[in-house]
C-alpha cells in the first residue's frame, strides 16, 4: 500500500510534514511524562509475593493491580491468562486446581511493565488468628526449643506475618505489604510458636507444604475479629463500631493515649528520687542509707506495706571471682509487675515496658568485675501491684556457674504517683481487625483456621459459645465455604491452683469453647495439662501446635493419630442418687493420672449449689456423687480458673476438658449403681 507521502510531490514539503511529525511525537511523550501519565508498572496481592504457598485441589485465583484499563497476561504454572485491570486497576485471573507441588513462579505482564513472584508452592494454608498465645513468636521460647531452632530448615513450612490493620469504615481489598518466611534457623523466631509447631507435624504426617498466614494480634478480643454483618445483631458491640467512625474520633483518641503515657512518665520520672539525686540510685558510687529496707525476692509490694503505684527501687551487692570480669552473662529475673530498668553496676542491662515478657538480659563482658557487683533494678507500677512473680528464675547465669539473686535484697520508693488513666486501645474494638487483616484473606481459598483466643473475653465469658459461633458461621459465609475447617486451643490453667468449684471465668470460658464443639466441621486442642499458673504466655507451645495437628488431622485429613482432645463427655444420667458420666466411644479409653481415684467433680442438686464430689470408676463406668445431694441435676468438672485436683486422662494423658452439664433422667435400662 503506498505511503501518504507519495502523494506529496513536493521534497521540501515532505520534509516539513516529518519534522512535524516527530515534533508531535515528542511533545506528546514529553507531555505524559510531565502529567504522571506513564502505565502504572503490574503487582501481584501480598500475599501471592515470593515464597508463596497457594491452597491445593481447589481453584487459584491471582490477583493484583495494574494501570486501570489495561491488558494484563498472567502466566503461571505453563498457562496463561488474560484480562483488563478495573477502573480502579484491580485484576484477577483464576487458574485451575492444582496438585500439591512447585516450585512455579507466576508473572504479570501489562503496558507498565512486568512483576515475578518466583519460589512458588502449592500445599496446604491454614489461617492463625487468635490473640498472644497465638501470636508469640518462637524467639519467646527460643531457650526452650534450642535443639529444635537449630533443626528448623524445611522449605515446605513457611509463614506470612501480617502487620497490624484495622479499619472500622469498610473492608479492604489487600493487606498490608508483608513478606513469606521459609523455616530456618535464621528466621523461624518470627514465626508463630503453635504455628510452627502445628506445621511441622502437619509436614511430618502427609508431606505437603503447610503455609501460615499468621493474622493475630495480642489482648485481641473475639469481636475485633468479627465483621459488620456478624457484629451488627450485638447491639452494644455495634454501637462501638458507629462510634469509631465518628470523623477523627480515632486520632483523638490516639493523642489522649499519647498524652497520658507522657504526663504519667514525665511526673513519674521528674519526682523519682532516684534519678534526681545528686548520684541517682543505680550508679556504683551511689551509698544506701539506712533508708533502704530489707524485701525478699520474689514477693509483691504490697506484702510489703507498699499499696501505691510508682517506682520502687531494689537493690543487690553480689561478689563474683576475677575471672568473671571477661566474660558475658545473663541477667535472669523472672517476669516483673509492671515495668523495669536494670542496671549491673551503674550501666543499663535491659528493661521491658510492661509485665508478661521473662526478663532475660544479656550482660557483655566487661560489665561484671571480680569482687563486689551491684545490681539495681527501678520497677515500675503504673495499673497494677508491683512485685516479682513467684516460681520464676531469678538468678545471674556466667559460663557455666549459677548465682541465685532470688533472696533478700534492699528497696527504697522512688516516688508515688497516681494510678495511670486507663487508654484506649482502638485497633481492639468490634469489626476492627477483621477489615483490616482478615477481610482480604477471603478471596483466597484455605484449608482451614487455627484459632487460640479468649483470655480477653473471660469477663463476658456467658456469652463466648454463641460469639464463637458467630465466628465460625461468619468466616464460612466470608469464604464462601460452608464446611471450612475450625480447629481451636481450649484455654489452659491460670492462677493458683483452687480446690473450689464455685464461680471461674476462665472454667466458664473453657466450657464455652467445649460447646461449641457441637458445630460441625470443628476440633479442639485441650490445654489444660499445659498453662502456668504463674503466666499467661505458657512456654510450653510444642504440644499445644502438634495436639492442635492431630486434631487437624482427624477431623480434615480423616488421619487415625494420637488424640488432641482427650475424652469427650457426651452426658450425663441420674440413676438414683448418683450420676453416670457418658464418653462417646473412643479407643483411646478414660483413666486418671498416676491411677488415682478420679477428682474435680462437683454435683448440684435442685437449689442449685455446688458439692464436691466422689467420683470412682466401676467396670469401665464413670459414677459421680455426693451424699448429701440426693437428687442431683447438674454436673461439674475441673471447675476453677487452676482446678487443684482435675486428673481425667486419656491412655495419651491428654486431659478431660472442663465441663459443666445438666443430668438427665435415669434411662429405662440402667447398669447397677455400685
Amino acid at each position: 500500500m503506498a505511503s501518504c507521502f507519495g502523494l506529496i510531490r513536493n521534497p521540501q514539503a515532505v520534509s516539513i510534514l516529518r519534522m512535524n511529525r516527530y515534533f508531535f511525537g515528542s511533545m506528546v511523550a514529553w507531555v505524559i511524562l510531565a502529567t504522571g501519565l506513564t502505565a502504572e508498572a503490574p503487582r501481584l496481592s501480598h500475599l501471592l509475593g515470593n515464597g508463596a504457598i497457594l491452597q491445593r485441589e481447589a481453584d487459584i485465583p491471582l490477583m493484583g493491580y495494574a494501570d486501570p484499563g489495561s491488558t494484563v497476561t498472567v502466566l503461571f504454572a505453563d498457562k496463561e491468562q488474560n484480562t483488563t485491570a478495573s477502573d480502579t486497576g484491580e485484576w484477577s485471573v483464576i487458574f485451575p486446581a492444582m496438585d500439591a507441588g512447585g516450585p512455579y513462579s507466576i508473572s504479570v505482564k501489562s503496558d507498565g511493565g512486568e512483576a515475578l513472584s518466583e519460589d512458588v508452592w502449592v500445599g496446604d494454608l491454614w489461617i492463625c488468628s487468635g490473640q498472644s498465645n497465638m501470636e508469640l513468636p518462637v524467639q519467646r521460647v527460643a531457650e526452650r526449643y534450642a535443639h529444635e531452632i537449630a533443626s528448623s530448615a524445611d522449605p515446605r513450612i513457611r509463614e506470612y506475618r501480617i502487620a497490624y490493620a484495622y479499619d472500622f469504615e469498610a473492608p479492604r481489598s489487600d493487606l498490608p505489604e508483608g513478606n513469606w518466611l521459609t523455616a530456618s534457623p535464621e528466621t523461624i523466631k518470627s514465626f508463630s510458636a503453635v504455628g510452627w509447631f502445628f506445621a511441622r507435624e502437619m509436614v511430618a504426617q502427609t508431606g505437603v507444604p503447610i503455609g501460615l498466614i499468621n493474622a493475630s494480634v495480642g489482648g485481641s478480643p473475639i469481636e475485633a475479629w468479627m465483621s459488620e454483618s456478624a457484629i451488627s445483631r450485638y447491639r452494644d458491640k455495634w454501637n462501638e463500631v458507629i462510634r469509631y467512625r465518628e470523623p477523627h474520633l480515632i486520632s483523638k483518641i490516639e493523642a489522649r493515649n499519647t498524652r497520658i503515657q507522657e504526663q504519667w512518665h514525665g511526673n513519674l520520672n521528674s519526682t523519682d528520687e532516684g534519678l534526681t539525686g545528686s548520684i541517682p540510685w543505680y550508679d556504683f558510687e551511689y551509698q544506701p542509707d539506712a533508708s533502704w529496707k530489707p524485701f525478699t525476692i520474689p514477693a509483691y509490694w504490697d506484702e510489703y506495706g507498699l499499696d501505691m503505684f510508682g517506682s520502687v527501687w531494689f537493690r543487690r551487692d553480689i561478689v563474683l571471682p576475677d575471672e568473671a570480669q571477661d566474660q558475658p552473662a545473663m541477667l535472669r529475673l523472672g517476669t516483673i509487675v509492671d515495668a523495669d530498668h536494670a542496671y549491673i553496676n551503674g550501666q543499663k542491662i535491659g528493661q521491658t515496658g510492661y509485665q508478661y515478657p521473662p526478663r532475660r538480659y544479656p550482660v557483655p563482658a566487661g560489665v561484671l568485675k571480680g569482687g563486689k557487683n551491684v545490681i539495681v533494678v527501678r520497677v515500675i507500677a503504673d495499673s497494677n501491684i508491683g512485685g516479682f512473680v513467684s516460681e520464676k528464675p531469678y538468678v545471674l547465669e556466667i559460663g557455666n556457674e549459677s548465682y541465685q539473686l532470688s533472696g533478700e535484697w534492699m528497696y527504697k520508693v522512688g516516688t508515688v504517683t497516681p494510678k495511670i488513666e486507663p487508654t484506649e486501645f482502638v485497633r481492639w474494638k468490634p469489626i476492627g481487625l477483621f477489615n483490616g487483616m482478615i477481610a482480604p484473606l477471603t478471596k483466597h481459598p484455605v484449608k482451614g483456621v487455627l484459632w487460640y483466643q479468649g483470655e480477653s473475653n473471660i469477663s463476658e465469658a456467658q456469652f463466648y459459645q454463641e460469639r464463637l459461633t458467630s465466628l465460625i458461621y461468619d468466616w464460612r459465609s466470608q469464604w464462601k465455604n460452608d464446611d471450612l475447617p475450625f480447629v481451636y486451643a481450649q484455654l489452659p490453667i491460670l492462677g493458683k491452683p483452687s480446690s473450689s468449684s464455685d464461680s471461674s471465668g476462665w472454667a466458664m470460658l473453657r466450657d464455652a469453647q467445649r460447646r461449641a464443639l457441637r458445630n460441625p466441621g470443628t476440633a479442639m486442642a485441650v490445654t489444660l495439662d499445659l498453662g502456668e499458673w504463674n503466666d499467661i504466655h505458657p512456654e510450653n507451645k510444642e504440644d499445644v501446635g502438634i495436639r492442635l495437628a492431630h486434631e487437624a488431622l482427624r477431623l480434615v485429613y480423616g488421619k487415625q493419630v494420637l488424640s488432641g482432645r482427650g475424652p469427650v463427655v457426651s452426658g450425663a444420667e441420674r440413676i438414683s442418687t448418683r450420676v453416670r458420666i457418658l464418653f462417646e466411644s473412643s479407643e483411646s479409653g478414660v483413666t486418671t493420672r498416676n491411677g488415682d481415684t478420679p477428682d474435680g467433680f462437683a454435683v448440684a442438686g435442685r437449689d442449685g449449689m455446688y458439692h464436691d464430689a466422689k467420683a470412682v470408676f466401676e467396670d469401665g463406668t464413670l459414677w459421680v456423687w455426693n451424699d448429701e445431694v440426693t437428687y442431683p441435676v447438674s454436673v461439674r468438672y475441673a471447675w476453677a480458673d487452676n482446678p487443684a485436683h482435675a486428673n481425667v486422662i486419656d491412655v495419651n494423658e491428654v486431659p478431660l476438658s472442663t465441663f459443666q452439664i445438666k443430668v438427665e433422667a435415669t434411662p429405662t435400662h440402667s447398669p447397677a449403681v455400685p
